[in-house]
């Protein structure tokens, strides 16, 4: 079952300690320049969420969706998308 969640929980859930995410879908999330460390998402959807400028490490991204998001001007360490539909995303600037 799909949970939705608002950016607001989501961001409590890692500041909570949480590593791995299933099933869960984020709408119009704002994280610009945020850290992400060490976490798992799988079977996730992603739509209309903006990840400019934030900081991904060891993070893997599996089975999951992406749509309008924009991962413009992050920083990638060690991040794997495995089996991910990206539509309409952008990695501009991104390193």
């Amino acid at each position: 079952m799909i949970k939705i969640m608002l950016s607001s929980e989501f961001l409590e859930c890692i500041a909570g300690g949480q590593k791995d995410f299933e099933d869960v879908e984020l709408h119009y999330a704002d994280l610009d320049g945020r850290r992400f460390e060490g976490l798992r998402f799988r079977n996730c959807r992603f739509y209309f969420v903006i990840l400019r400028n934030c900081n991904f490490k060891n993070i893997v991204f599996e089975g999951c969706e992406f749509f309008f998001s924009s991962f413009g001007w992050s920083r990638f360490r060690n991040v794997e998308f495995r089996r991910c539909q990206l539509d309409y995303s952008g990695f501009g600037g991104a390193v």
